[in-house]
């Protein structure tokens, strides 16, 4: 990659400094979940381990996405037969 072509960002920084530059959209929530698995330990108790559960609100991604002028062109509010 460094030889074909030359990257935008000339150091980590700068690239993560582009990221941040980039629209926002909806909020993310982290919900803690515990997973409990299929194995277990030397005990005999089966292993289970506490994970992260990251959503949306998914009311909030269609107004989102109803409101986003980029899918004007596309967006259709009746029916439409898509095959035969």
């Amino acid at each position: 990659t460094q030889h074909c072509m030359k990257p935008s960002c000339h150091n980590n920084r700068s690239f993560l400094q582009r990221i941040d530059e980039l629209p926002h959209g909806l909020g993310w929530s982290c919900k803690k979940v515990t997973v409990h698995g299929n194995r277990e330990d030397e005990d005999g108790v089966f292993l289970e381990e506490e994970v992260g559960l990251w959503s949306r609100d998914p009311v909030e991604c269609v107004k989102e996405l109803i409101g986003n002028s980029a899918f004007e062109a596309d967006m259709a509010y009746s029916p439409a037969k898509a095959h035969s």
